[in-house]
C-alpha cells in the first residue's frame, strides 16, 4: 500500500495522534504512519520531528520522505543526525535515499558539518545504486570534508550521467515545495489492497451456489463465502481473499511467499502457522528491516518447536545485529533468553562496554583517543606496551596494532608479547612475528641486494609455518572424530565392535603425537621469526644512508667494531635525567642497548658509528629510530656522554666538539 492522496484526505483530526501513528509504525505500516502525519499537518498541527523520525526507518519513497523532513517541528537537526547515528535506517539499498535526504536536512537545519561528514563517510562505505551515489557525490563536494571527497571521488562519472542530474534536479524541485504541493504529487488511487505484482493470483473456478463452499468450512456456498466473493481481492490460494490468505492462510505459504510479502502484510501473518523454512525467512526479513520485536517472537516460536538450543543459533545474528545497529537494549534482552550464556559471551562483554567508561576504563579510552590523534608517534608504542604488560591477553591484541613500517620498535614489541604469552602459558611463537617479518622483507625489496642468510631464514620459516598449518589441520581433524565417537548413543556404543575401541586408542596416541609435533613446531617457528627480525634489523642498521627517514642523520663513519672483553658502564648524570624524561619502552630499550655495548655483544655493536671531528672519541648508538645514546670507551669504563633525541643530536655533537670534557 502507497501513501494515498485520496485516503490522506479522508482522514478526520480524531484519527491522527501520536498514539494512532505509533501503532501503526508498530504494525510496520510506516505508509499509514505518514499518512496520518500528513493529515495531521494540513490540519494546522505540529508533527514533532521525533515522531517523523520513528516513521522514516519504514518509508521507501523519496518523495514522501522529503515532505516527512520538510514538515517537523522541534529539533529537527538533532532528530535527524540521532536517526542516522543510532543507525534506525535499514542497511538496504531501498532506504539508503531516505537516510541521505535525512542528512541534507540535518545539515540544512543547523546540525555540525562534521558530524554531517562523518555520517556520510560511513555510507559512502556501502554498497550504492546509481540514485544514491548521485545524492551522495553532490550533497558531500559540498561539504568540504577532504576525507569524504576522496571517498566518494569514484562517483564523480555516475552524476554525470544524464538520468542521474535528472533525479539530482526533481531532489531538488521537490525539497523547494510547499508541503501541500509535495502532497498533490502523490498518486490518487482506489483504496484497495491488490497482491503483489509478483503474486499470481488464482481464480476460483466458477461455483455453484449449492455446491460445497471450496474455503473447507462444509457449508454450502451460498450460505458460507457467496457474499463475500464480490468484494474478495485475489490471493494465491483458490477461493480465499487476500486479507484471509494473510491471517489464515499462513500454514500454505512458501519461503518465496515469505520474500515477496511487503513488510506491512508479513507483520500480519500467523507466525505459529508458518512451516519451518518460511518461518526463519521471516526472521531474517525482520531483522534486515529492523523490526527486533517481532524478530524476536519467530525465535520464540522456534525456541517452542525445536528447544531452546536451537533458537540460540538464531538468536546470535540477531543480538549481533542489534549491537551493530546501536540497539543495546534489544541485545541485552535477548541475551537474557540464551539457554548458555557461554556463547555469547563476547556479546555481553559488549553490551557491557557499551555503557558509559568510568574509572580506569574511562582513563583508557581518553588515552588512546589523544595517542591516536597525534600518530605517528612513539607513545603508541608505549600505550600497547604498558596495557600489554598490566593486561597481557588485551595487551597482545593492542601490542599487535602498534607494530609498524620503517620503526626499529617492532622487535622490541614482538619480544615483549612472547613474555606476555608465557604469562598466559600460552605457546611461543605469536603471530606477530609473521607481520614484523613481512614488514622488513618489503623494507629489503627496497635495497638492491638482501642479505643471503635473511633470504635462507624467510624459507625456512615458510616450510615451517606451512608444517605447522598442515600439523594442526590433522590435529583438528583427529579430535573432531573422537568427539564424535563419545557421543555416541549408549546402544550404539554397546554393540561397538573391538575395532572401533582400537580406532579409539589409536586416536589417542595420534593426537598426542600431533600436540607433541605442534608444540615443536610452534617453538621452531618462533625462534625463526625471531632470527629473521633480528637480522632484518641488524641489515638495517648497517645499512646505507639511502634509508632516508631512517638514516638520513649525523651516523658517520664505518661500523665500530667492540672492544675486547667487558667495560664497566657509567652513567652520568645528563643521561639519568634523560633517562627520567623519556618514555618507559625507550629508556628500557636504551638500557639493554647500554648491558650489551658494556658486554661487548658483537650484534649490540652494529650500527655503532663514530662522530666525526671531535677533540676526544665520541660513539653514536641508535634507541630505536628517535634517540641515540652518545658514549666514549676509555680504561675499561663505558662513560655514558648524552641520550638525545635525533632532533637535538645536532646542538649536542656541536656542544660536544666545543668542550673538552
Amino acid at each position: 500500500m502507497a501513501v494515498d492522496l485520496t485516503r490522506i484526505r479522508a482522514i478526520k483530526d480524531s484519527e491522527w495522534s501520536d498514539e494512532a501513528i505509533r501503532a501503526a509504525i508498530g504494525a510496520c505500516d510506516a505508509d499509514r504512519a505518514a499518512e496520518l502525519a500528513f493529515a495531521r499537518a494540513l490540519a494546522g498541527r505540529e508533527v514533532d520531528a521525533r515522531l517523523v523520525a520513528e516513521i522514516l526507518p519504514g518509508v521507501r519513497s523519496m518523495g514522501v520522505a522529503i515532505a516527512l523532513l520538510g514538515l517537523a517541528s522541534g529539533d529537527r537537526a538533532a532528530a535527524w543526525m540521532e536517526l542516522v547515528e543510532q543507525r534506525r535506517i535499514p542497511d538496504l539499498r531501498s532506504a539508503l535515499d531516505v537516510e541521505l535526504l535525512a542528512l541534507r536536512a540535518a545539515h540544512r537545519d543547523g546540525a555540525p558539518p562534521a558530524e554531517v561528514a562523518r555520517a556520510c563517510r560511513r555510507i559512502a562505505r556501502l554498497d550504492l545504486d546509481a540514485d544514491a551515489g548521485a545524492l551522495l557525490y553532490t550533497f558531500a563536494t559540498s561539504l568540504g570534508d577532504p576525507a569524504l571527497s576522496k571517498l566518494v571521488a569514484d562517483l564523480r562519472d555516475v552524476v554525470d550521467d544524464d538520468l542521474s542530474r535528472e533525479f539530482i534536479l526533481s531532489v531538488k524541485r521537490l525539497e523547494a515545495k510547499a508541503l501541500r504541493q509535495q502532497l498533490e504529487s502523490l498518486p490518487e488511487v482506489p483504496d484497495a489492497t491488490p497482491p503483489p505484482a509478483a503474486f499470481t493470483v488464482r481464480a476460483a473456478p466458477s461455483v455453484g451456489r449449492n455446491e460445497p463452499c471450496p474455503c473447507g468450512s462444509g457449508q454450502k456456498y451460498k450460505k458460507c463465502c457467496a457474499d463475500k466473493d464480490a468484494q474478495q481481492t485475489g490471493s494465491p490460494i483458490r477461493g480465499m481473499s487476500w486479507d484471509d490468505y494473510l491471517t489464515r492462510g499462513a500454514d500454505r505459504m512458501s519461503q518465496e511467499d515469505i520474500d515477496r510479502l511487503t513488510l506491512r502484510d508479513l507483520a500480519r501473518v500467523d507466525l505459529g502457522k508458518l512451516a519451518d523454512l518460511p518461518l526463519i525467512t521471516a526472521f531474517r526479513r525482520f531483522v534486515v528491516e529492523l523490526a527486533w520485536q517481532r524478530a524476536a517472537l519467530v525465535l520464540d516460536e522456534w525456541a517452542r518447536r525445536h528447544g531452546a538450543p536451537e533458537a540460540d543459533e538464531h538468536r546470535v545474528e540477531l543480538i549481533m545485529s542489534a549491537l551493530q545497529h546501536e540497539r543495546v537494549d534489544i541485545a541485552a534482552a535477548e541475551i537474557a533468553k540464551v539457554a548458555n550464556p557461554a556463547d555469547v559471551a563476547i556479546e555481553s562483554l559488549e553490551v557491557a562496554l557499551r555503557a558509559p567508561p568510568s574509572g580506569v576504563l574511562a582513563a583508557l579510552e581518553a588515552q588512546c583517543a589523544a595517542t591516536l590523534r597525534k600518530e605517528p608517534t612513539t607513545e603508541v608504542v608505549d600505550l600497547a606496551l604498558g596495557v600489554l604488560h598490566a593486561l597481557p591477553a588485551l595487551g597482545i591484541l593492542v601490542a599487535r596494532g602498534a607494530v609498524g613500517p620503517g620503526t626499529l620498535d617492532n622487535q622490541f614489541i614482538g619480544e615483549d608479547i612472547e613474555t606476555a604469552r608465557d604469562q598466559l602459558g600460552l605457546p611461543p611463537g605469536d603471530r606477530v612475528w609473521d607481520v614484523i617479518a613481512a614488514l622488513e622483507e618489503s623494507d629489503e625489496d627496497d635495497d638492491e641486494e638482501t642479505d643471503g642468510e635473511a633470504k635462507q631464514l624467510a624459507t625456512n620459516l615458510r616450510v615451517t609455518s606451512a608444517r605447522v598449518d598442515e600439523l594442526e589441520q590433522q590435529l583438528a581433524r583427529a579430535q573432531k572424530e573422537l568427539t564424535q565417537r563419545k557421543v555416541t548413543p549408549a546402544a550404539s556404543a554397546a554393540a561397538a565392535v573391538p575395532a572401533d575401541r582400537d580406532r579409539e586408542r589409536e586416536l589417542r596416541a595420534k593426537i598426542d603425537e600431533l600436540k607433541s609435533l605442534v608444540s615443536e613446531g610452534n617453538e621452531e617457528r618462533g625462534e625463526l621469526r625471531r632470527q629473521l627480525a633480528a637480522q632484518s634489523r641488524a641489515t638495517r642498521a648497517a645499512a646505507p644512508e639511502a634509508r632516508a627517514e631512517v638514516e638520513a642523520e649525523h651516523d658517520e663513519g664505518e661500523d665500530v667494531a667492540p672492544p675486547r672483553g667487558i667495560s664497566i658502564p657509567v652513567v652520568s648524570r645528563r643521561v639519568q635525567d634523560a633517562l627520567a624524561d623519556a618514555p618507559a619502552a625507550v629508556a628500557a630499550e636504551m638500557l639493554k642497548l647500554l648491558g650489551g655495548l658494556a658486554a661487548g655483544d658483537g650484534f649490540t655493536w652494529r650500527g655503532t658509528k663514530p662522530a666525526q671531528d671531535m677533540p676526544r672519541p665520541v660513539l653514536m648508538a641508535r634507541v630505536g629510530i628517535h634517540y641515540r645514546l652518545l658514549f666514549r670507551i676509555e680504561d675499561g669504563m663505558l662513560h655514558t656522554l648524552d641520550f638525545v633525541t635525533r632532533e637535538n643530536l645536532d646542538v649536542t655533537l656541536k656542544r660536544l666538539r666545543t668542550t673538552k670534557a
